[in-house]
């Protein structure tokens, strides 16, 4: 058998392992794509305010975090602070040592977990029940999603028309404050969607890196797919911390990148042009395009609740897009040229 049948031969099982990869991968992706431990902040069009609070406690900070997402509450040690439920049942206790304590029995407990409060509220829930403390926290701070704050569906407001900034509506809660009711007033505020043109045409910047590929080359495109996978795995990981952590879960929203980041790894190990380098390749490529696929409103949102400027993070979204494409664009060029060459082969072998 001569050089170039053996080749022939084993390219066979590569090409079906590199399939196989791909496949388990595509299916990881889907399943880690959105956060399953956490109702994370996201890019949005409402933001919710805190205008006044009234007495104004010291030492108690009152405030709205990720646009409209999370009403967070932290106070000094030696203050206390009661938040009731929204039948007026004890809901949430901070004691002057900072423990954080929910009270199981109360409905709110479960309805805020979700955005949309859409959580399935247990036969033990009841208002009028002794309340059952349990510690969920410390530190005395504390973030959750009150509906009284934010709109609780995905579609506008009747009021909204879409095209222009407005209030939704005026909100208002009263709190416990060192044995002392607060009232907290605020409003939610709508703001239209932005043009994404001009991050879209700062993004085609990104694929200038890429302009030094050469055919059978990998390791140019592979260090390329690698360094836009650590910008993706460092915005993401700026998002997740946008969320308060008792809500926060686990990063799994940062899961596709560091699997892209993985296979670019494995490809600039593997070195030399072939079917499973270039498929590793293209799998960075396209773990690159799901998250922008998961992260694109950013694009259009007027409120972004990470801490990165609007600016970057927009830039970040759309250079990881184009990245995402070319180094795909690359990848299946590659495998296509790879798979014709191995047919070629095997049709000009001569027989044993």
């Amino acid at each position: 058998m001569n050089d170039s049948s053996r080749r022939a031969r084993g390219s066979a099982p590569s090409m079906r392992s590199a399939i196989k990869v791909g496949l388990l991968t595509i299916v990881l992706l889907v399943l880690m794509a959105d956060p399953v431990l956490a109702d994370p902040a996201v890019p949005t069009n409402y933001r919710s305010v805190v205008n006044v609070v009234d007495p104004l406690p010291e030492g108690v900070t009152i405030e709205v975090v990720g646009g409209d997402a999370f009403l967070s509450v932290a106070v000094a040690e030696g203050s206390t602070i009661e938040v009731p439920g929204y039948f007026g049942e004890p809901y949430l206790l901070i004691d002057a040592a900072g423990a954080v304590w929910l009270n199981t029995r109360s409905p709110a407990r479960y309805i805020n977990q979700d955005r949309y409060g859409v959580t399935q509220i247990p036969e033990t829930a009841d208002t009028q029940a002794a309340a059952e403390w349990e510690q969920v926290g410390s530190g005395g701070r504390f973030a959750w999603h009150d509906h009284r704050t934010h709109w609780m569906s995905p579609d506008l407001p009747p009021t909204i028309a879409g095209d222009r900034a407005e209030v939704v509506f005026p909100w208002s809660l009263t709190l416990t404050v060192n044995d002392v009711e607060t009232e907290v007033r605020g409003e939610l505020l709508y703001f239209p969607s932005t043009n994404p043109v001009g991050p879209l045409l700062v993004g085609i910047l990104g694929v200038l890196p890429l302009l030094s590929y050469r055919r059978g080359r990998v390791k140019s495109t592979a260090i390329t797919a690698l360094l836009f996978g650590a910008m993706t795995l460092f915005v993401a990981m700026v998002q997740f911390a946008a969320t308060p952590g008792f809500d926060r879960g686990l990063p799994t929203g940062a899961a596709v990148p560091a699997i892209g980041i993985a296979a670019a790894v494995a490809a600039l190990w593997l070195g030399v042009s072939s079917i499973r380098s270039w498929a590793a390749v293209g799998l960075a490529g396209t773990a690159m395009l799901w998250w922008t696929i998961n992260t694109g409103t950013a694009l259009t949102a007027p409120v972004l609740p990470s801490a990165l400027p609007v600016g970057m993070e927009r830039a970040s979204v759309s250079l990881a897009m184009w990245v995402g494409i070319g180094v795909v664009a690359i990848a299946g060029f590659e495998l296509v040229r790879l798979t014709r060459n191995t047919k070629f082969e095997e049709t000009v072998a001569p027989p044993r």
